[in-house]
């Protein structure tokens, strides 16, 4: 009984020291697609505030590494002398995205009635636009 309780812990030790847990490799970035420069940019996917700093209209800012990320994050940033937030009501229900590159796009535009209003969309550098919503500025 001993040798085999011993090559049972033998084998736990040599499987347990084998399996590591793999973190997802995510690049986020933002776009400015406006005709407005952006300024003070915080975005949080679900897993802590990023701060973007100022992005002059039309313009990418750099990259940053996030451990993970959901589809609709949390954005705000001023632009035209208003503060523009877009909050997820919750992640409940919502799945976190796949490896890779993305940029989160933000656009404001005009309604109907000519007021502002903030649209965003995600892209993923080699697919098509994964989420597109349409979302008020306030």
């Amino acid at each position: 009984m001993k040798k085999h309780l011993g090559s049972l812990v033998l084998i736990l030790i040599l499987f347990g020291c084998s399996i590591e847990t793999e973190e997802k490799i995510i690049q986020i970035r933002v776009a400015n697609d406006s005709a407005f420069d952006y300024s003070n940019i915080i975005l949080n996917n679900g897993f802590g505030d990023r701060f973007y700093g100022d992005l002059p209209a039309g313009e990418v800012s750099d990259y940053q590494y996030v451990p993970d990320a959901y589809l609709r994050p949390f954005v705000e940033f001023q632009a035209e002398g208003r503060t523009f937030t877009r909050q997820p009501f919750d992640y409940t229900g919502d799945s976190t995205i796949r490896e890779g590159k993305y940029t989160y796009h933000y656009y404001i535009g005009y309604t109907s009635r000519n007021e502002m209003q903030l649209y965003f969309y995600l892209k993923r550098e080699d697919d098509n636009p994964l989420s597109s919503r349409n979302f008020n500025g306030q």
